[in-house]
């Protein structure tokens, strides 16, 4: 019984070169090649020294092998190519992966079948790393592409190098007269030049079929396209990737899903429609097949791979049938999802209770409810090598800033990002990356759809990220973000008021503190109508202690609060506002009065939606008080000009002011924004 062997490659195509000579080499010796490792005799990694995800790579899987060789001792385990050529790997290997038993360079890959000789005689770990300049052109391969060919750019490297050595050597010697030694300098020099451009050349032609791997087209053959998607998909690997091979029509297919994402029982029904085609049915075109035989509505046909992949990744089952060299994609997918329910954060005083999830269809299907009018554009793109994760850009077409749009698209159309993990924000630090030091918002959040629908009537653009149950809506000025949708749900009297108490509410989470703190160091400012606000106990630790300690303290308790299961939120609460609050006032740490208005301030960050306004207003709050503290009423004449300029000088995404209508003024725009005005309407006219 023949020996099997299994080589997994990982990096560029010059690695997969060196496997294909590793392959003659293994079957030289009786070996036969085999995908199952479980089955295999020798096991061979051929590494990446470029690529830290294949480094990663390599160590998961060995770590893997270490219980497969206690059930297989007589198994042989070797590590070669780039990554072995560095010493923090090679040694890593040797002394974390004591299982692995050879290692070897790029350089030793003809020395293979010594070195599995010295270990089968010795039995123990053999490490061979040439150092030399060897270039290894004369082992045989066995070819797996014949359309691939390999340039070894290190010849042109070596061939020049002897020319410049050789005029170098000349010109010291004076052998040659000068005219000729110019000469040739001259034209070394010209031919080094052009080489070296050429060897740059080839090697971006080298990573880019690299990269480009996946861009290949559908073949007509079943056997080749399974082989290409065993290489990329892995499917002995990848649990979760599932593949089944079937007759229809009197021809072999093979149809692949990811398990969980598909909806089985649509699935089962087209499968078993197939059991009655007939082998002389079968049309000609993978076109005529999909209308006949495949009565469901979302039916695709790709030619191109890599789009295929990503398809099949994003859940949508792919069925490719022998003689057709399109691909058929059956979007029966359905994603894992909580119900569509009431946002925690954006709470709902009256109106609708439903929020967005973490499913891009449904956030855009809600939106569509309350939006049926065929101007709405849903754009679909996505970033993110290796996420490809799906972003909706929704509008109104003839409403909406087309500069603005076409900025947008194009930052995310140019986004090279390998994914974004953290969705929005992530995908927000990529198309706008404002300052470090500025925290005011520059988008609104919000996991309301009738906030979404009501931004997109008025001209805004809402930007869904699939994972993400929130929508981003652009541009935001400082008035946007303050302006809630709970607003219109009640009359226009109880809508303003609710819209000046919160941007009062504003103003107060901003000045509070600091105001308080200048009157305390000028107690001879205070009015007697005001005399209440002055400290009646004696101040052990100072004011302004006290104010930023606090801060902190409140942060640290709204993290506390985050962490908190739910079933001891109430009783820490308890323990939080009465034991700690009445023992710290007691012990003299702080004030009642200092307890008063940073319970205030706490509480008057809620007024409004946005956590990011609310930090950014923390920032200046807390240099405010520090510049107050030092320097008095200059201090804080200082920082309300500092506060006020960092709004002033803001832009938003379009590149308007942050905080028009005031900059540039416009009255009519400001009383909008102030006022909560009726909804523009007339009757209908009689035909």
């Amino acid at each position: 019984m023949s020996k099997k062997y299994t080589i997994i490659t990982y990096g560029c195509q010059m690695n997969h070169h060196d496997s294909e000579k590793i392959s003659y080499l293994l079957e030289t010796l009786g070996y036969t090649k085999e995908n199952d490792l479980e089955k295999s005799d020798f096991i061979i990694y051929n590494t990446c020294l470029v690529r830290e995800n294949a480094e990663l790579k390599v160590y998961g899987q060995l770590g893997a092998l270490k219980n497969l060789k206690r059930k297989k001792p007589e198994m042989i385990i070797a590590v070669c190519g780039c990554m072995m050529q560095t010493g923090d790997a090679r040694a890593t290997i040797i002394s974390k992966y004591k299982h692995v038993d050879i290692i070897f360079g790029t350089k030793n890959i003809s020395r293979l079948p010594s070195l599995i000789a010295r270990h089968r005689s010795t039995g123990e770990v053999i490490v061979d790393i040439e150092e030399e300049d060897i270039i290894d052109d004369e082992t045989p391969i066995n070819r797996e592409h014949p359309f691939i060919a390999y340039v070894n750019i290190t010849f042109y490297t070596v061939f020049v190098n002897q020319i410049l050595s050789i005029c170098t050597n000349l010109f010291c010697r004076r052998k040659l007269p000068d005219i000729i030694f110019d000469f040739l300098r001259t034209y070394s020099l010209i031919i080094f030049r052009n080489l070296h451009i050429l060897s740059i050349i080839l090697k971006f032609i080298c990573i880019i079929l690299d990269e480009r791997s996946y861009f290949m087209k559908i073949s007509n053959k079943l056997e080749t396209n399974m082989q290409r998607f065993e290489k990329l998909l892995r499917p002995d690997i990848n649990f979760d990737v599932v593949y089944r091979v079937i007759r229809v029509g009197g021809r072999n297919a093979c149809i692949y899903f990811i398990d969980g994402f598909t909806k089985d029982d649509t699935l089962l029904r087209i499968l078993q429609s197939f059991g009655s085609i007939k082998p002389e049915a079968m049309p000609d075109t993978a076109h005529e097949f999909s209308k006949l035989y495949l009565p469901y509505g979302e039916i695709g046909l790709e030619t191109e791979e890599d789009l295929l992949v990503t398809q099949l990744l994003s859940g949508v089952p792919c069925m490719l049938i022998d003689g057709y060299e399109q691909a058929f994609t059956i979007d029966c997918r359905t994603y894992p999802a909580r119900g569509v329910s009431e946002p925690e954060k954006d709470k709902v005083l009256r109106g609708s209770r439903d929020g967005f999830v973490e499913t891009l269809v449904f956030n855009t299907a809600l939106i569509r409810r309350r939006i049926r009018d065929p101007k709405m554009r849903v754009e679909i793109m996505n970033a993110g090598e290796s996420s490809h994760t799906d972003i909706a850009i929704c509008y109104m077409d003839g409403r909406v800033d087309e500069d603005l749009l076409a900025k947008i698209k194009g930052r995310i159309e140019k986004l090279h990002v390998d994914a974004l993990t953290m969705n929005q924000e992530s995908l927000a630090e990529c198309i706008y990356p404002h300052k470090w030091y500025n925290p005011f918002p520059k988008f609104r959040f919000s996991e309301r759809p009738d906030t979404a629908a009501a931004s997109i009537l008025e001209g805004n653009i809402i930007i869904l990220v699939d994972n993400s149950p929130s929508a981003m809506i652009l541009p935001s000025s400082i008035f946007d973000i303050i302006e809630e949708a709970d607003d219109y749900y009640f009359p226009p009297i109880t809508g303003t008021y609710l819209r000046l108490s919160r941007m009062l509410i504003f103003f107060l989470t901003l000045f509070l503190t600091p105001l308080w703190l200048l009157f305390m160091q000028n107690p001879g400012w205070i009015p007697e109508w005001l005399a209440f606000i002055q400290v009646t106990d004696d101040v052990h630790v100072a004011l302004i202690f006290q104010l930023l300690i606090l801060e902190f303290a409140i942060d640290g308790l709204r993290l506390a609060a985050v962490n908190t299961p739910s079933m001891l939120t109430t009783p820490l609460s308890v323990i939080a506002g009465i034991v700690l609050g009445e023992y710290s006032v007691k012990s003299g740490w702080f004030n009642s009065e200092t307890m008063l208005y940073m319970a205030f301030v706490t509480i008057a960050n809620y007024s409004q939606t946005s956590f990011e306004l609310g930090y950014a207003l923390k920032f200046m709050r807390v240099m405010l008080l520090l510049l107050t503290a030092f320097f008095n009423l200059w201090g804080f004449i200082a920082g309300t000009v500092i506060s006020v300029l960092c709004l002033i000088f803001n832009k938003t995404i379009a590149g308007k002011s942050y905080i028009y209508p005031l900059v540039p003024f416009s009255f009519s725009e400001l009383k909008k924004r102030l006022v909560r005005n009726r909804l523009p309407h007339e009757e209908k006219r009689e035909s």
